[in-house]
């Protein structure tokens, strides 16, 4: 329904020849709508980060409109998450797994896994572990494996060689910790997340120079995850370069807590 309004400081009454009334509809008087994404207290650091997103949108240093289509990813994302655990626990023929199966058939499904791949490399790029974390496992919501889940991940980091390198760039020990923790629980060594071509190749066609920096780079990044717990051995299986002494310790300098240093001497 239509209804007159006008100002309430203006001076002109309502009755008077130079009143014009204004028509006006129900709804949202301020600004656009935007979502609204509620997450429970065990995912309070999540949603810190996500309000870092918004903070630095509000101070112009990212795209308008980056934060509401991040929450709404993340909230489609969620929603799968929960209802594919729903079905999983009342198992095969139930009820909730033939909902799960009837909201996301083939073409849905693997564009949620394609979402949740780009929210990945976002957050790692961002260095947002806890959001890395939570969105993950859905990676394979299109019923991919995990190993094929990890090659996407790897394609999509790019023009960095891998999330792995990614999170180091970003300098994100936890996140490192977070990519790990995921390929480990699916049973993956942390080379899964390197991308096929590069696990293939064994470096054969690198100069000298472009293969020591790649396994230095290697080396950072397991010490980043490891830290006091990566031993020479899992270096030398990983990289190939023997190490005669390995010193891992935090960095503190300008307050990044999360970066590592290594004192590697190679034989």
């Amino acid at each position: 329904m239509l209804q007159r309004v006008w100002p309430l400081n203006s001076h002109v009454s309502p009755s008077s020849p130079l009143h014009t009334p204004l028509p006006a509809c129900p709804g949202s008087l301020l600004s656009e709508a935007v979502p609204v994404l509620v997450l429970p207290d065990a995912h309070a650091g999540a949603a810190a980060e996500l309000c870092h997103l918004q903070a630095e949108e509000a101070a112009g240093r990212v795209a308008p409109g980056t934060t509401s289509a991040i929450v709404r990813l993340v909230a489609a994302v969620l929603r799968f998450l929960r209802l594919r655990q729903a079905a999983e626990a009342a198992g095969a023929g139930s009820p909730a797994a033939a909902a799960l199966d009837a909201a996301y058939p083939p073409a849905v499904a693997m564009r949620l896994a394609s979402a949740a791949c780009h929210l990945v490399v976002f957050a790692v790029a961002a260095r947002w572990p806890q959001l890395a974390a939570l969105v993950l496992p859905a990676v394979t919501a299109d019923g991919s494996s995990p190993a094929a889940a990890a090659q996407q991940l790897a394609a999509m980091a790019a023009p960095a060689r891998s999330p792995l390198h990614l999170a180091l760039a970003s300098g994100s020990a936890p996140t490192l910790a977070a990519l790990r923790g995921w390929a480990a629980g699916h049973g993956l060594a942390w080379e899964a997340l390197q991308p096929a071509a590069d696990a293939d190749s064994g470096g054969g066609s690198q100069s000298p120079a472009a293969a020591e920096e790649a396994a230095l780079d290697d080396l950072l990044l397991l010490a980043a995850a490891m830290g006091s717990s990566l031993e020479a051995d899992m270096v030398q299986q990983l990289t190939g370069e023997c190490i005669a002494g390995l010193c891992c310790q935090p960095l503190l300098a300008g307050g990044d807590r999360s970066r590592t240093v290594v004192c590697a001497f190679v034989v």
